[in-house]
């Protein structure tokens, strides 16, 4: 079974039912050389209301009507952010809108690497400030596993992650979810998920910034980029210096997007010339490639994990055997909840680090409370087809 995905979140708040809302379609280009642009950042402004532009620029929006008198913002590092009206885009079909690529240049004053750093300190321990806990949020969350270019796994989830003061504490909850697992009889190993669902919404507290701090910042260089037309909008650049020695995970390039120093935008890519492998028991497993990106949304003074994205590309060799697993996770918040925890069963907490050892607890009501159209039609011919052969699997049993 070979399938190409289409990658479409979008979501809302919770509505009392579909025709509460508009669909609202297109693709994105780039201006200059008409390619679509992917993994684009679209949402209604000062809403939690978004989606994201899948590999080829395509995007799905369904907006709540009490929105359309509003603004869509469009946002991409590399290309100049984006402002629309609602009232400009066609409603009855699709939209085509064109993004400029953006010239980023270096900052004209001399910045010497300990200064730029503390400037990064600084935007880090500002938006830390105007995050407020304890707090939950609910999110919309899925995994999808390719073992050897196929399709084999599929999870996707209502979770409530609640976010006390103390980070060491947080806890997931999950409210609804869909698990198809399909043994396959290739597999080398069967790996479900190498990350962890608590350690993703971790990214709230920021965590994930660590790794540039402290005995590890001798090992990065960190520039100032800033944005044309856009003063108070701030990158900071930061590459390793060197290929790390043999099996540390550490070479990577990051771009952290600031307004108004808060952080809003986190994006760290492995540098594919230096690859991480480690062997083990006859087995050599090879990190090819690696992308997390993470949004931050400003919610009344709060500053909240709004949206995120992790792939990456593993090889697995024993022998003769090879087998290729591409894994990725995205997650969208669907609403916030803020100087509270929330109420939840403590027999909905998530126990495992993955969904795949939860199983389903699917009910039809699953998508008719949040109004979340995830499935396009490529994607709903995937699940469709994942499910029937996981039918059959069962039957033999």
């Amino acid at each position: 079974m070979k399938l190409r995905m289409l990658f479409v979140l979008a979501c809302s708040y919770p509505v009392v039912g579909v025709v509460a809302q508009v669909k609202i379609f297109g693709t994105l280009k780039n201006k200059i050389s008409g390619e679509g642009i992917p993994y684009t950042n679209i949402r209604v402004k000062n809403t939690l209301t978004g989606t994201s532009s899948n590999e080829d620029g395509f995007f799905e929006l369904y907006v709540d009507k009490k929105f359309l008198t509003d603004s869509i913002l469009i946002s991409h590092l590399e290309f100049d952010s984006k402002t629309l009206p609602l009232s400009n885009l066609d409603m009855a079909g699709s939209n085509t809108i064109e993004l400029e690529p953006a010239v980023i240049l270096l900052d004209v004053v001399s910045v010497k690497a300990k200064e730029t750093y503390e400037y990064f300190l600084e935007s880090i321990a500002k938006t830390r400030s105007r995050q407020v806990y304890p707090g939950s949020a609910k999110f919309y969350y899925r995994e999808l596993v390719k073992d050897n270019n196929q399709y084999s796994k599929y999870s996707d989830a209502i979770l409530t992650a609640n976010f006390p003061k103390d980070k060491d504490k947080m806890e997931i909850f999950v409210d609804e979810s869909r698990v198809v697992n399909l043994p396959r009889d290739d597999d080398i190993a069967d790996i479900s998920t190498p990350l962890e669902v608590k350690k993703l919404f971790g990214y709230q507290y920021l965590d994930l910034l660590n790794r540039f701090q402290g005995e590890k910042k001798q090992l990065y260089d960190y520039s100032i980029l800033t944005h044309v037309g856009e003063a108070d909008k701030v990158t900071y650049l930061i590459k390793p210096k060197k290929c790390p020695d043999k099996n540390i995970v550490q070479y990577y390039n990051a771009w952290i997007t600031t307004q108004d120093d808060l952080i809003t935008d986190i994006e760290i890519k492995q540098d594919t010339s230096c690859n991480w492998q480690m062997s083990l028991l006859g087995f050599t497993i090879k990190f090819k490639s690696y992308a997390l990106k993470a949004s931050f949304y400003q919610s009344n003074e709060n500053i909240v994990l709004g949206q995120g994205l992790v792939q990456f590309r593993m090889d697995i060799s024993h022998k003769k055997l090879a087998q290729i697993i591409d894994y990725q996770s995205v997650f969208l918040a669907v609403g916030t909840h803020q100087d509270q925890l929330a109420e939840v069963e403590k027999s909905k907490r998530l126990k495992s680090k993955s969904l795949y050892k939860v199983g389903s607890a699917y009910s039809h009501e699953f998508w008719k409370e949040y109004n979340i159209p995830i499935l396009t039609d490529n994607e709903g011919k995937l699940l469709a087809e994942l499910i029937e052969q996981y039918g059959k699997i069962k039957e033999k049993k």
